[in-house]
This record gives structure tokens, C-alpha cells and sequence, in this order.
């Protein structure tokens, strides 16, 4: 409530929803802030107990393979400025 200001709430909603995500990767471990955390939580978001089964392994590498790419986007942004 105090992040969005929304009460109670709403998965529905963009702004609720983005940040419940958000937080949730933060307990996950993604805080830590490298490559290998942020990959752990997007694994740990996905399969739980099974984080670390290499079946899922997929998943991981496809959440950072998206966030290097956001990251380039990003850097290119700055460059520009």
C-alpha cells in the first residue's frame, strides 16, 4: 500500500503487480545485484525448491539474456545524452 499508494492492492493492476514482482525477487536474492543472484532469483521465482535442477536451468538463461539486452538498451540511452 505505501509503495503504490493502491488500497488494497490490485494484481490486476500494472503498478501493483510490477512492484509485488519486484519485491518478491528482492527476497529471492536479486538484491545482491550480480549476474549469478538475479539468475538464482529469476530460477528461484520459476521453480521454487527445484531452482537448481538443471531442467530449469532454461529459464534462468532466458531472464538474463533479456536483462543483458534491456541493459545495452539502456547504456545506448545514456551514451546519447
Amino acid at each position: 500500500i505505501a509503495v503504490t499508494g493502491n488500497n488494497p492492492p490490485n494484481p490486476w493492476k500494472p503498478e501493483d503487480a510490477i512492484v509485488a514482482t519486484s519485491l518478491l525477487l528482492k527476497d529471492l536474492g536479486a538484491a545482491g545485484g550480480s549476474y549469478t543472484a538475479e539468475r538464482k532469483a529469476a530460477l528461484k521465482y520459476y521453480a521454487g525448491g527445484n531452482w537448481d535442477k538443471a531442467k530449469n536451468a532454461f529459464y534462468g538463461n532466458q531472464v538474463m539474456a533479456h536483462a543483458t539486452e534491456i541493459q545495452k538498451s539502456i547504456d545506448y540511452l545514456q551514451e546519447s545524452q
